[in-house]
């Protein structure tokens, strides 16, 4: 699995302590080959962005934020989102998230991969072959890569709109079930995460940051047998059983209803 190192500039500590620049490892990524690799439960990063990190203390693990992308909140135009670009709209006893959410926050840069590993995927060799392109228009498509393929290119990763087609079904359109507040705003979040800070007391773990020189070790996922589960339901009590008995009998036919006359 690739991973990324991303590095922040630092603007403001609200807990513990950072150097001015810091940089983190994340699963997932480009390859170096032109391919790209997302985990769904982590974030992705370009270059500009602006977040609010919680950043776990000691070692760097798979993923050094909390709970990975939910240790990431995204700010846009003075406004909180999570992970995904979903709005936070309360953060109190419980985070709350709702409304209209900014999915073009949703991308991934990644830079350009070396021509030379570009032209080992299976896709490239397999056009080279078509193409019938020989040692000597290979060099030139090296120097054209190198001259005009841009040093970054960013991928965008949000979801599709809503279609405009017309599917009316003849049904009654379907009302707001919830109503939001505006995103909680950069003031808001920064005065909770200020006042819960307050009240915890000093970290008891140091943040270290993420080497990229460093070699690391990620144990691979392993996929866990489904195991059978078995429910023990609730003994029927003998009033209920009394009680399918005379239902049983009602959709047969077999007993009438009983009814109230009213006089």
């Amino acid at each position: 699995m690739p991973h990324t190192f991303v590095t922040y500039a630092i603007d403001t500590v609200f807990r513990g302590s950072l150097p001015e620049k810091f940089t983190l490892r994340i699963p997932g990524g480009a390859d170096g080959k032109g391919g790209v690799y997302t985990e769904t439960t982590a974030p992705t990063f370009a270059r500009g962005e602006t977040d609010v990190l919680f950043i776990e203390g000691g070692e760097p693990g798979d993923c050094q934020l909390v709970d990975c992308v939910g240790g990431r909140f995204r700010v846009s135009e003075d406004h909180i989102y999570n992970g995904y670009g979903v709005p936070l709209v309360e953060a109190e006893k419980t985070l709350s998230f709702g409304g209209k959410p900014h999915f073009d926050l949703n991308t991934m840069e990644v830079p350009r991969p070396d021509f030379d590993k570009v032209i080992t995927q299976a896709e490239t060799i397999a056009w080279l072959k078509e193409n019938q392109i020989d040692e000597s228009r290979l060099d030139e498509l090296r120097k054209k890569y190198e001259v005009e393929a841009p040093a970054f290119y960013r991928i965008n990763l949000q979801a599709e709109g809503i279609s405009d087609r017309d599917d009316d079904s003849g049904e009654e359109e379907a009302g707001v079930i919830d109503k939001y507040r505006d995103p909680l705003s950069t003031t808001e979040f920064f005065t909770l995460l200020e006042h819960f800070n307050a009240e915890l007391g000093p970290p008891d773990l140091k943040v270290v940051e993420a080497d990229p020189g460093q070699a690391f070790f990620v144990k691979p996922p392993v996929a866990e047998p489904m195991q059978e589960a078995r429910t023990v339901l609730p003994k029927a009590s003998e009033e209920e059983l009394r009680e399918r008995e005379r239902l049983d009998r009602l959709s047969q036919g077999d007993e009438p209803d009983s009814t109230v006359q009213l006089r």
